[in-house]
């Protein structure tokens, strides 16, 4: 399993249609497509006003090219991203990191104990330097620069785990 931890920034004004182009049509989108929604966040303290921060999940990097693929290429949500910036463009710029759980990550050990994943195989590690990222065409590195981790970012938000989270449950599902 990888994440993918994005941040999208809104134009000055903006931050509510984003939020709402997110709640109403986004996050659809990407279950339909195969993307695991995680989690979604706004700053309570800390970073801009205008910033969504937001954790997808992924079997492997393979099934994130191909969920991205599809994604982006699906009419109804260009036709929903269209409509949604009838008023103007909404976001100013995305960041976006892959992330792997550490051995010692509580993320590892419930994917493993849950039997999703099964046994936790090593993956080979992605050939970063020059990656292509979905993120308006830039190229980043993508081992570079990920901060604290997973770990760290799930106990700011006061969870251990995804499945015991808060932040994830969806409405009707532990």
């Amino acid at each position: 399993m990888i994440y993918e931890l994005r941040t999208y920034t809104a134009l000055p004004g903006r931050r509510e249609a984003m939020l709402a182009r997110f709640r109403d049509h986004t996050t659809r989108f990407f279950e339909k497509h195969g993307m695991r929604n995680v989690g979604y966040w706004t700053n309570y303290a800390g970073g801009g006003y205008g910033e969504l921060v937001y954790l997808l999940a992924f079997e492997d990097v393979a099934q994130r090219e191909r969920a991205w693929k599809a994604f982006v290429t699906d009419p109804e949500w260009r036709a929903a991203y269209e409509e949604s910036e009838r008023d103007g463009l909404i976001v100013s710029h995305s960041e976006n990191r892959l992330l792997e759980p550490t051995d010692f990550s509580p993320l590892r050990k419930h994917a493993t104990s849950a039997g999703r994943d099964g046994p936790y195989r090593r993956r080979p590690r992605l050939e970063a330097r020059g990656a292509a990222c979905y993120d308006r065409g830039r190229t980043s590195p993508l081992e570079d620069d990920v901060g604290p981790g997973p770990r760290l970012f799930f106990a700011r938000h006061a969870c251990d785990t995804l499945r015991s989270s808060p932040l994830t449950a969806a409405p009707g599902r532990p």
